[in-house]
């Protein structure tokens, strides 16, 4: 009778076990891949509108530029840390598209999948390095996407900390005319400063910084804003004032891909 009883706790036991672990495994969040949303392809390419923001000649305003560019990712590559990346090739040409592309940046991305860093995919432009897409893809997820850039060199501060999150993830997004049913929202660094009125000779100072990027599953990058400008007004001269000389910006709006 004991042997029974000891056979039947035994059995009640397991089955306890082995249903509270099917739960956890039912109520655990599916992974979603980061090339889902950053496809990397040799061959891709994707075609944007972008409008860039310049200062003026004399300094004293901002004015917008407008292209268009392709994306193209053209060859495979190693970089100073021997790992795999993909080089993207940027060309240029007027916003109709009717003059000839010429050779405009280039740009590395490189997928990690470290057991101390975890998974990400790592984006350097103009030698710097961001930390574009990190695991996992979940609301609210933040993580540190300009921790690889020394931000102590006066002209890039502004990128200090910036704190990365995912935000309205799944949900279908709208960029111009085209519609994508599942995207994902990248905040780089919500919207700061840059709500003083300019023209008031009494604002000396002001700065904006802000960073968004959007990512259309199956498709890559489908949006991005970008805006960094110092504005300084001369505290004795009122009409002594203008932006500072890294004052810029782009904003790029998928036109096409493959």
């Amino acid at each position: 009778m004991i042997n029974n009883v000891k056979l039947l706790l035994i059995i009640t036991v397991t089955s306890i076990v082995v249903s509270s672990c099917k739960n956890q495994k039912e109520n655990y969040p599916t992974l979603i891949p980061l090339s889902d949303y950053m496809p990397l392809t040799v061959g891709k390419y994707l075609i944007y509108r972008l409008d860039s923001t310049v200062i003026s000649e004399n300094a004293k305003q901002l004015l917008v530029r407008s292209y268009r560019v392709k994306d193209s990712i053209d060859a495979i590559v190693t970089d100073g840390m021997g790992r795999q990346t993909y080089r993207i090739r940027r060309f240029i040409t007027d916003t109709l598209g009717n003059g000839p592309w010429m050779d405009n940046a280039t740009f590395y991305a490189t997928p990690v999948n470290n057991v101390n860093l975890g998974e990400s995919i790592e984006f350097v432009d103009n030698n710097m390095r961001f930390i574009r897409l990190k695991a996992p893809i979940r609301e609210g997820f933040t993580w540190p996407g300009t921790s690889y850039i020394n931000t102590t060199q006066s002209d890039v501060q502004y990128l200090n900390d910036w704190q990365f999150s995912y935000q309205d993830v799944g949900l279908p997004l709208t960029v111009g005319t085209q519609n994508f049913p599942d995207a994902i929202t990248v905040i780089q660094n919500p919207d700061e400063g840059g709500k003083e009125n300019l023209s008031d000779p009494n604002v000396k100072f002001d700065e904006r910084n802000y960073s968004i990027e959007q990512f259309g599953k199956g498709v890559g990058l489908v949006y991005k804003e970008f805006i960094h400008w110092v504005f300084q007004r001369d505290v004795i001269n009122a009409d002594r004032y203008y932006f500072t000389e890294n004052s810029y910006g782009i904003k790029l709006t998928l036109l096409s891909h493959n």
